[in-house]
């Protein structure tokens, strides 16, 4: 699946006519196509880091150190639009649902140390060690929910690592060079962003396909 603007837009129609918790859902697969955020990194955003004291977003963010899987601060952006509508649509339902919420008349009544995005029950999805043998963190429930989410989407197989390999794609066709790519990914090396970059051969079958 190709996640153009498109398909995006009818796999947002098909989340709102399937599933209760869609405005959150329809929030995360925007925003992981805005962003390219890994699933650990998306759990750990906080409200905080979307709004300002004012209730604005913040345009120009930053992932926080102590959000970021290599624990370095990078520039994070919500200047999409359909993106930011997505989110303000999900923060709307969350203010009606008292989920989260903080002091009123700033950052829209939420707690800006709360997560941006929560379970349907209102908790934060839990960011743990794969396994008692792998210390690298991970979010499984909100692989689980994005998993769900894309499927409802009409998505079968895609995954949240396909979106942050599309992403990567998408920036590198917008003229982001491999540096700017290795500081919005938060990648550690040039060889990791040509691996999340270089697209898989084409079949020759495909290639010899309707020549002319």
């Amino acid at each position: 699946v190709v996640l153009d603007a498109e398909e995006v837009a009818a796999g947002a129609r098909r989340l709102r006519a399937s599933c209760r918790s869609a405005n959150r859902d329809i929030a995360l697969i925007y925003t992981l196509l805005c962003t390219g955020l890994k699933t650990m990194e998306l759990a750990r955003l906080q409200v905080g880091d979307y709004l300002d004291e004012q209730g604005n977003v913040r345009r120009r963010s930053m992932l926080r150190a102590g959000a970021a899987s290599n624990g370095l601060e990078r520039p994070l952006f919500f200047v999409s639009a359909k993106a930011v509508e997505s989110i303000d649509t999900y923060l709307e339902e969350r203010i009606r649902r008292r989920l989260g919420v903080g002091v009123p008349n700033r950052f829209r009544g939420l707690d800006p140390t709360s997560r941006l995005f929560l379970t349907e029950a209102g908790n934060p999805f839990q960011v743990k060690p794969r396994s008692a043998t792998d210390s690298r963190l991970t979010s499984k429930y909100l692989q689980a929910t994005l998993r769900l989410a894309f499927a409802r989407a009409g998505w079968i197989g895609m995954t949240a690592q396909q979106v942050r390999r599309q992403v990567a794609v998408a920036m590198e066709r917008h003229g982001a060079d491999r540096t700017q790519l290795q500081e919005l990914l938060g990648l550690r090396s040039s060889r990791q962003v040509h691996r999340l970059t270089s697209l898989p051969p084409v079949p020759l079958e495909e290639i010899a396909r309707e020549l002319v």
